[in-house]
């Protein structure tokens, strides 16, 4: 049974979350030639737009164009391929991500397992030809494409990736065997570098049956929760989403609304839209209004939330602290993972907290008054006060309480050679009223170009790994060469 027969007819609710991470840009942008009919023997998807954004400077516009172009005779990217992008992109999640080089190293065999096909010399020979077609399309974009790395909209002529094929014979036997190889373009791989990724789930895509379904959810992902902070809602005309999808270029606003009424049905029927509206803009023109099922929006945002790794260390000082999961969830939302990484740690320092939980919201939401929480920290942080939650209102089944407290052992003796260098280190970087959080630090190490450095807990361990250590290692690649490194350990788990 093939895992999407094993999922047909099945809510939402009951399917196995996974996440898949895809480049938010090019979700955002037409490539798949998804629908039948017109479009099917098209040679390029020309698309252009003024497009509006808003960022940390405030809001912009930028007048676009994104042109997609086949090369030869395996012509656009359809609906098949649609679905081979997505395998490929299951793949990269579960290897953990893009290797540096870019280059992700598979068997046809493995491609068509996600593709959820049985094993047949048919099967391989389709998902190599889509993979050549997606490889041989070229994209021509004018500040469409965004480059997270270099902060702005990008003009390049580019292939999403390349592909290679290998056939050689392994084993005494002789047995022929093949190993295939892509090497994703470095605009790709920098934005996954970078995290600017859709977080798109795989189980749910899988259960659509209609491919101009999978590529609205796409959108719908891209558009309107594509940042944990949206409410699940878009709006724009239809002419405008008839060229995202892309569908043929039908004239009125009705003719489009006929053709993606499958795909509402669907979506609609599985439970991911709530409610789907329309509204007249001008004569001949309407838009149409997403609103996603608030049940799926919140799964998918504490998923998304739990899973980003920009998180990670911001979660588990929560963790450590006793703040109960949804409370953890609840606050990323609203505010910066090093902010809340940063009070999750002082809190344990906190004397006679009533609510402990209370507290820790007050104090992101006013950092500037909660300065004074650094004044409570003790120099040596060797025994932290620890507070508890019990007196906490909140009802949660996760609350497990802080961990016992985090003392260090027997501080070692600081290395003479490490030392020094440690020294010039910490005299680059400007840490303020950080700097308690390195007055217990103490090098014991420099050999082979790393540098060990002995912290007194983890909490110490996972606050500087998150805030200081790039900046440390740029530091000493700079003195030493650029194989240098910083090791943090534990006292209290050595």
């Amino acid at each position: 049974m093939s895992k999407k027969e094993s999922w047909e007819g099945k809510d939402h609710k009951s399917l196995p979350l996974k996440l898949v991470r895809a480049d938010s840009s090019f979700e955002g942008l037409p490539y798949f030639l998804v629908s039948t009919g017109k479009t099917s023997n098209k040679s390029e998807i020309v698309f252009n737009r003024h497009y509006t954004y808003e960022d940390d400077d405030g809001s912009g516009s930028v007048d676009q164009r994104w042109e997609v172009r086949a090369s030869g005779r395996l012509g656009l990217p359809g609906r098949l391929d649609q679905d081979v992008y997505m395998a490929v992109h299951e793949l990269i999640t579960d290897r953990g991500g893009i290797p540096e080089s870019g280059e992700l190293h598979f068997s046809l065999y493995e491609l068509v397992g996600y593709l959820g096909w049985a094993g047949s010399g048919g099967h391989y020979e389709s998902v190599s030809r889509s993979l050549r077609r997606i490889a041989s399309t070229i994209i021509d974009c004018d500040r469409a494409f965004w480059s997270q790395r270099r902060c702005r909209f990008v003009s390049d002529t580019f292939n999403l990736w390349t592909f290679h094929r290998a056939r050689y014979e392994e084993g005494p036997s002789g047995r022929a065997a093949e190993r295939h190889v892509l090497r994703l373009h470095p605009l790709f791989v920098e934005n996954y570098e970078e995290n600017y990724l859709n977080s798109l789930d795989s189980a749910f895509y899988w259960t659509l049956k209609g491919h101009t379904s999978k590529r609205l959810y796409r959108l719908l992902e891209t558009y309107s929760i594509g940042d944990h902070n949206a409410a699940g809602i878009w709006e724009l005309g239809l002419l405008e989403l008839r060229d995202l999808v892309p569908l043929a270029e039908y004239k009125y606003a009705t003719k489009v609304k006929e053709k993606l009424s499958k795909a509402h049905k669907e979506l609609s029927a599985m439970g991911y839209l709530k409610n789907i509206s329309f509204r007249k803009i001008r004569r001949g023109e309407e838009s149409v209004r997403y609103e996603v099922s608030p049940s799926f929006l919140r799964n998918r945002v504490e998923s998304v939330i739990e899973a980003g790794l920009e998180n990670q260390g911001a979660l588990e000082a929560m963790r450590r602290a006793g703040i109960p999961r949804q409370v953890r969830i609840s606050v990323l939302r609203e505010h910066d993972p090093d902010r809340c990484m940063e009070f999750a740690s002082l809190l344990p320092y906190q004397r006679g907290l009533k609510n402990p939980v209370a507290a820790f919201r007050w104090a992101l939401s006013q950092p500037e008054k909660a300065q004074r929480w650094w004044e409570a920290v003790p120099k040596s942080q060797a025994e932290p006060i620890v507070s508890t939650v019990e007196s906490c209102t909140v009802d949660d089944s996760d609350v497990t309480g802080p961990e016992k407290p985090l003392q260090g052992s027997q501080v070692p003796e600081a290395d003479e050679a490490a030392l020094a260098v440690w020294g010039q280190l910490l005299a680059e970087i400007d840490t303020g009223s950080l700097q308690v959080w390195f007055e217990s630090t103490v090098p014991i190490s420099l050999q082979e170009e790393t540098l060990v450095l002995s912290v007194p807990n983890s909490t110490a361990r996972d606050y500087i790994e998150s805030r200081f250590k790039t900046n440390l290692e740029e530091s000493l690649k700079d003195r030493l060469s650029e194989n240098a490194v910083v090791v943090l350990t534990s006292r209290d788990q050595e």
